[in-house]
């Protein structure tokens, strides 16, 4: 049968009220379809989303410091949380990087932190404490450090464009130990503020034997 003849037994205007009725409404819909998952999946991609990753478990260190400058200023400070990390762009728009900060910490990291060069902390002195205040001296010392030109910290406000990757190294810094318990890190961008959940596993305390003492607080009054 040939398509004329077809649509002669089957009437012209069948043909139009079918196409009307149904094939028109199913088109529609295909193509608000198609629309809907365009923009939601334009949405979705334009959503602020990044993401941080931890390249080790978190550990608090009381740094060796044997001056006030060395090895950063802020000598009123005992304890340092030093972690490097991968911040990712998961979003088809840039962001910037404003600020770190850890929850109930007053000390935030930004532009105006001056942070040192290396940190160390010094596990095991060279002198064994014996009964009555006897020290013996062993030659031998165990320090645990970090060199920060390997993961420099970034410098402050930083951007990163759409799905792309940062190494920065986070210096935290702050007074009362903070070991086994949990911390919140967050990130203050130009999209808004991200929240990353943290243990603080465990603590190192300098075992350094110097003659340096911090100031003391009277002394700036």
């Amino acid at each position: 049968m040939s398509l004329i003849d077809f649509i002669k037994q089957f009437g012209w205007n069948n043909i139009v009220k079918t196409i009307k009725d149904f094939i028109l409404p199913i088109t529609s819909l295909v193509f608000s379809t198609f629309a809907f998952y365009i923009s939601y999946t334009d949405r979705k991609n334009k959503k602020f989303n990044l993401k941080l990753d931890f390249f080790a478990e978190c550990e608090e260190w009381l740094i060796d410091r044997e001056s006030d400058s060395k090895p950063d200023v802020y000598h009123q400070n005992k304890f340092r949380i030093i972690d490097s990390v991968l911040l990712t762009n998961n979003s088809s728009l840039p962001v910037t990087i404003i600020e770190f900060s850890i929850s109930g910490i007053p000390d935030p990291l930004n532009a105006f932190t001056m942070i040192g060069d290396n940190y160390s902390v010094t596990v095991k002195s060279m002198y064994d404490e014996l009964p009555h205040g006897i020290r013996a001296y062993s030659g031998k010392s165990l320090k645990k450090g970090t060199d920060l030109s390997k993961f420099p910290p970034l410098s402050l406000p930083i951007t990163i464009p759409p799905y792309e990757s940062k190494i920065t190294t986070l210096v935290f810094r702050y007074d009362e130990s903070l070991v086994e318990k949990n911390i919140t890190i967050n990130v203050l961008t130009s999209r808004g503020t991200a929240k990353f959940n943290r243990f603080v596993s465990s603590s190192q305390i300098s075992q350094l034997d110097t003659d340096y003492a911090p100031p003391q607080l009277d002394e700036f009054d």
